[in-house]
């Protein structure tokens, strides 16, 4: 039995007779932390207070709110990993899910795990399902706002890790396919002009990026044939977000690693904002307003008044990274809701200060756990991403824990150390060496 082992095994002794009081040793109880890697998160289109979230892993389970967002039940386990969760706006509450991935790399007529298209008529609480086209792995899916029944997706094709869009008529049983990108690459945008359903535009990330690379293209035929449209960008990165003004479908927001880019002539031409906007991942116009906007930028919220063309950045700092969905409930008070790699969180004054909004979700992949030498009550989790979490009272009946300020740059969390003689040093070792 090697040393990290054992290591794990001991602290799991320690735990258990923390929580029972040495009185029963043959129960465990979960403690948290509350949260973990959160792959999708969807607001109901009419009844804002219900949202679901989905975790990343296989299985993956589902987890759903009733009270916006301040606890969460698990409603559903897929036996399988989410690519992507959608409410459907024609019949609220409806929900379809996407699982199946394609394994990098593959070779030949190797296929990709099966993916499916999963269906719930009653807010996630049951589900059928149909198989997809089986050459493809799916990574997205949209709803037509015009046509119900009509679905629009990108999916990847195992042998050549291509780019295909396809779209269906009546629901996902059958689909018209068209190649986006022929070489090596990632979809990693589907943004409808729900003005005009015969636009669809698509963002890439090619594996080889050059000067040349092509990160943008469009369809002005529903989807038959794609163009590609040129953004001179002061970074080559993947595109992060596209959105369409849904007042002016000519405005429209591209953003990359380098910031938020604006074309006011349907993408004839572009400008880069001004401003501070650090490697925006998702852009919201604000219905009432269409001059302001935010983006979910770094570890905050960039925010403009002036239609996208300068932005500044809020001082709150938002935990974990990797942004998966972000949720605008639009009111008297706008909160936003986004989900990362640490979990859920919410703001109301846009990004001054972030909220957990977690309770309920145990799904937290814990890496590492130590107690404190020094105080026996104080544990720390590692968890799998860039989070460590400290608890004070860990042999409680009711378990609070704090994510401690983001003092390290890693991008996963290996493993910590707590030093003996210094309790208030903390070591993160990253898992990638």
């Amino acid at each position: 039995m090697n040393h990290l082992l054992k290591t794990v095994l001991v602290i799991a002794c320690l735990l258990l007779l923390l929580m029972t009081g040495f009185a029963q040793t043959n129960r465990w109880k979960g403690i948290g932390p509350e949260g973990g890697v959160i792959g999708a998160l969807v607001q109901h289109p009419l009844q804002g207070n219900i949202l679901y979230a989905a975790l990343q892993g296989n299985p993956a389970p589902l987890f759903r709110s009733t009270d916006g967002g301040l606890r969460w039940a698990k409603c559903w386990e897929f036996e399988s990993a989410i690519a992507c969760l959608k409410a459907n706006p024609h019949k609220p509450d409806m929900l379809y899910a996407v699982t199946g991935s394609a394994p990098f790399g593959v070779i030949g007529g190797e296929l990709p795990e099966p993916g499916r298209l999963y269906e719930s008529r009653d807010q996630g609480r049951t589900w059928s399902s149909k198989p997809l086209p089986p050459i493809y792995s799916f990574s997205r899916i949209e709803f037509d706002a015009k046509t119900p029944g009509t679905i629009h997706a990108l999916a990847q094709v195992p042998t050549t890790q291509g780019i295909v869009y396809l779209k269906s008529t009546d629901d996902g049983s059958t689909w018209m396919t068209t190649e986006v990108l022929s070489d090596r690459g990632w979809a990693t945008n589907l943004t409808l002009d729900n003005s005009n359903p015969d636009v669809v535009y698509v963002g890439a990330y090619p594996m080889m990026m050059t000067t040349d690379s092509k990160f943008l293209y469009r369809s002005t035929n529903g989807g038959k044939t794609f163009t590609t449209l040129t953004v001179k960008t002061n970074y080559i990165s993947p595109v992060d977000d596209i959105v369409i003004d849904s007042r002016d479908s000519r405005k429209i927001y591209f953003l990359n690693y380098s910031g938020v880019y604006r074309s006011t002539d349907g993408g004839g031409t572009w400008e880069k904002n001004k401003g501070t906007v650090a490697t925006p991942q998702r852009l919201w116009i604000d219905p009432a307003n269409h001059d302001h906007l935010f983006a979910i930028a770094g570890k905050g919220v960039a925010e403009s008044h002036d239609g996208g063309v300068t932005f500044k950045e809020a001082a709150g700092k938002l935990p974990g990274s990797g942004v998966s969905s972000v949720v605008v409930a639009a009111g008297a008070k706008t909160t936003v809701f986004v989900s990362n790699t640490a979990g859920i969180f919410r703001t109301t004054d846009l990004g001054k200060t972030w909220v957990p909004s977690n309770k309920g979700i145990l799904g937290t992949q814990i890496t590492s756990l130590r107690l404190s030498a020094s105080s026996p009550g104080t544990l720390l989790a590692g968890v799998m991403t860039n989070a460590v979490y400290m608890t004070s009272a860990a042999g409680a009946s009711a378990v609070a824990w704090d994510q401690l300020p983001v003092f390290y740059t890693c991008t996963s969390i290996g493993d910590i150390q707590v030093m003996p003689k210094k309790p208030y040093k903390v070591l993160a070792i990253e898992g990638g060496g």
